[in-house]
């Protein structure tokens, strides 16, 4: 039970597995969504903009082929920011967004893209980091994978 002024965490993997075989397309996007928060959870260090980490997931879904909010104002694709920050509230500062937020030692974010289409649902794929002076500790345990048996 949360009492006021416990920390809270997020962790997302509920849209991210299949039974049996994916589609070419979740198959498609789940490299997609992993590539982004793997390109952004690189990109986060002490002193680094909010919003370069942001453009990391964007470039990679880009460069798959999918639609973000960087390209068009669209319902569909990549349609929220990668992260946020996390403490005493499940959202708060710092925006890891197209937003002009500053990340800094010390603080804790999430690295969360997502592709949402009406044809074949969404997917989202969330670590939460602690920022370094030359990095970020991963604080997240669980595996990523598509499929299971």
């Amino acid at each position: 039970k949360l009492a006021p002024g416990d920390y809270v965490g997020t962790i997302v993997r509920d849209k991210s597995v299949v039974k049996g075989s994916a589609s070419d397309v979740v198959h498609r996007a789940f490299v997609a969504v992993k590539e982004g928060r793997d390109n952004a959870k690189a990109a986060v260090r002490d002193g680094v903009e909010g919003k370069a980490v942001h453009q990391c997931s964007c470039d990679a879904l880009e460069q798959h082929g999918f639609e973000t909010n960087t390209s068009a104002e669209v319902p569909y694709g990549f349609i929220h920011g990668t992260g946020h920050g996390v403490g005493l509230q499940i959202h708060e500062a710092p925006r890891v967004s197209s937003a002009d937020n500053i990340l800094r030692s010390g603080m804790v974010v999430t690295i969360e893209p997502g592709l949402y289409y009406p044809e074949w649902g969404g997917m989202r794929l969330e670590d939460m980091l602690a920022v370094t002076d030359d990095g970020s500790d991963c604080l997240t345990t669980v595996d990523t994978y598509l499929e299971i048996p």
